[in-house]
């Protein structure tokens, strides 16, 4: 990993550990991201990477479901449809 990439293992953990204030399950206090074991951080990017292919799956097929339903070529839906969108699959369009 190059110094330009973002860990998006350590995001993860970094965001966990602020929603849990710290704590394991049990109560004891986490270590930061730098104090965690080797292993353990491989095991977070990898947790990470998983939920990236996921989500990129999801946009490609949110892509093509939009311009089949909309029976139209246009620019691939992100799923956040505004008003300049002309997407009717979330729009709650048939």
């Amino acid at each position: 990993m190059t110094t330009e990439q973002t860990d998006m293992g350590r995001v993860a953990y970094e965001a966990y550990y602020q929603a849990c204030d710290g704590r394991s399950v049990h109560g004891e206090q986490l270590p930061s991201w730098t104090g965690q074991a080797p292993a353990i951080r491989e095991n977070w990017r990898a947790a990470a990477d998983a939920v990236l292919i996921l989500a990129d799956l999801h946009a490609v097929h949110m892509s093509v479901l939009c311009r089949v339903r909309s029976g139209q070529e246009h620019k691939p839906c992100s799923g956040t449809c505004d008003a300049h969108c002309d997407c009717r699959c979330h729009k709650g369009g048939q």
